[in-house]
């Protein structure tokens, strides 16, 4: 079954807490890090909250990841598919 765009972008969320869990961050650390509150990063993990340009560039770079990664899952989804 094909995924719908609103599917992926909800991988970018995933992602992010992947990520995050991955370097044993904590959701504070992460948040803290990127310029966010705690509150709405775990929000943007569920995918309960819209995420901004800006807001995405602040967690890429504290998550030490590319842009281009979050773009890639949206439009064209995980490379795996």
């Amino acid at each position: 079954m094909a995924r719908t765009p609103a599917d992926r972008l909800h991988d970018v969320g995933e992602f992010i807490r992947h990520q995050r869990e991955n370097a044993q961050q904590s959701i504070r650390d992460l948040a803290r890090a990127a310029g966010v509150s705690n509150p709405y990063l775990s929000q943007i993990e569920r995918d309960v909250s819209r995420l901004p340009i800006g807001v995405l560039k602040q967690i890429a770079d504290a998550l030490g990841v590319h842009m281009n990664w979050f773009f890639r899952t949206a439009v064209q989804g995980p490379a795996d598919e």
